[in-house]
């Protein structure tokens, strides 16, 4: 993890009421030509009445009438999107452009700021930045559900209305709610697959399976590409491999420096099919950005890469129409029992109920199906377009067309009907000590 600046509040700017300010100076103006006809001072009153009208005018016309409003009286609603999404040359330019222009066209009682960026100072796996956007700088944040629980704890937000649930997948039922309230609603979903043009790699259904079938592969190619060396991927991968081993066992148990011994001996053999020429680019960092092992897994110089679903966008964009990869859910364990993250909108404490209805009416957008199908067709990319296949948190997404009949979804659509969700407690708090622990007994001979 990237060290970031500590916390420090901010003093919020001062909130006016108009027709109070408005209501002292009539009487103001009473009282002073009541001054004036005593003192026989009429005109002199006058004109310092009218010069404190003209500053009062300066001073107060670009203040909102009152919290949550911009200038014009619309709900001001400030929105910061999960920003590690696919994207082409122009960045996300095209793509919150397009959102903010359908979002208004239904919606022109509500102003939208929108942040989407994919910087270091935008880093979404930070505590302290949540802290940060809930206090000071937004309204509505799409947080990695591994932090609802502890942003509950921190009393940064507040619960949604109570939401029909009947088209969620069964992850998103767990991850959106702590201690019985619904704090997240549900957007994007996010899971390990396997990419490979091996059909034996692709039908191993556990994780001995499939060191056999990648040990027996074509010997002039690296076996495996992906990145292990990571504070959060390394126990998001252990946890993802312990529910497969233990299923159906609640995987919050295994949030914990105290490894297991079949899981680590599991993940190890996966992790040393990444050894090439006496090293292992998935151990040392190598693969950080893990667009580097799609890339070489696009040009054939794999047997298999592992990553996320969206991994296909570089694998594609690189080898266009190369039919010939196949994508199936990384199983490490004993069972086909994958974890899969959730990306959900949450809602700062103490909005205004304008403002609450405006993020109602935010997130139903952004659930659509027909606002799905245009973001994972990446119809906002100009060049080289192709699918960013992220995975939707609704089941009606997935029955849009061309989504319906892209081979590659039914696969994702058939794991998120299998999955459970990451744990929404402890990550944060112990992702780096299990990541320590875990890569040492990685990088063991």
């Amino acid at each position: 993890m990237r060290p970031w600046p500590a916390f420090e509040s901010q003093p919020k700017a001062p909130i006016f009421n108009t027709s109070g300010i408005l209501l002292f100076l009539a009487r103001s103006q009473v009282d002073a030509f009541a001054t004036v006809a005593a003192m026989r001072q009429r005109t002199h009153a006058s004109c310092r009445i009218v010069l404190a009208l003209l500053i009062c005018f300066v001073v107060f016309r670009d203040i909102p009438i009152c919290a949550g409003q911009d200038s014009a009286g619309k709900t001001l609603l400030k929105v910061n999107l999960f920003p590690y999404l696919p994207h082409g040359s122009n960045g996300f330019q095209q793509l919150t452009a397009r959102i903010k222009q359908e979002f208004a066209k239904a919606n022109p009682g509500v102003e939208l700021q929108l942040t989407l960026e994919d910087n270091d100072s935008n880093n979404f796996y930070s505590l302290e930045n949540y802290k940060k956007w809930l206090q000071e700088d937004y309204d509505v944040v799409e947080p990695d559900t591994l932090f609802l629980t502890a942003l509950v704890n921190a009393g940064l937000i507040d619960a949604w209305p109570d939401p029909d649930i009947a088209n969620w997948p069964r992850p998103d039922k767990s991850a959106a709610r702590v201690r019985g309230k619904t704090y997240a609603m549900p957007h994007w979903l996010c899971g390990y697959f396997i990419f490979t043009r091996n059909h034996t790699v692709a039908a191993a259904k556990d994780g001995d399976s499939l060191v056999a079938a990648l040990a027996a592969a074509d010997a002039a190619l690296t076996k495996i590409t992906g990145n292990f060396k990571s504070t959060w991927d390394s126990p998001c991968l252990y946890l993802d491999c312990w529910e497969e081993t233990y299923a159906p066992k609640d995987p919050s148990i295994a949030v914990s420096t105290n490894l297991d011994s079949e899981v680590i001996r599991e993940l190890r053999q996966f992790a040393k099919q990444g050894e090439s020429n006496g090293r292992n680019p998935c151990l040392d960092g190598t693969y950080k950005d893990n667009k580097k092992a799609a890339i070489q897994f696009a040009n054939r110089q794999t047997e298999a890469t592992f990553g996320f679903s969206e991994t296909l966008f570089y694998i594609l964009s690189n080898a266009p129409n190369d039919g010939s990869v196949t994508i199936h859910s990384l199983n490490l364990g004993k069972a086909e029992h994958p974890l899969l993250f959730m990306d959900g909108f949450v809602l700062r404490r103490g909005l205004t109920e304008p403002q609450r209805r405006a993020a109602l009416r935010f997130v139903e957008y952004m659930e659509d199906p027909a606002t799905y199908r245009w973001i994972i067709m990446g119809e906002d990319i100009a060049e080289n377009r192709v699918p960013r296949y992220l995975i939707p948190a609704m089941n009606t997404a997935f029955q849009v067309e061309p989504i319906k009949s892209n081979s590659y979804y039914k696969v994702i659509f058939d794991t998120v009907q299998e999955a459970e969700p990451f744990p929404n407690d402890k990550v944060p708090e112990l992702h780096n000590d299990m990541s320590t622990e875990i890569l040492t007994e990685l990088e063991k001979p």
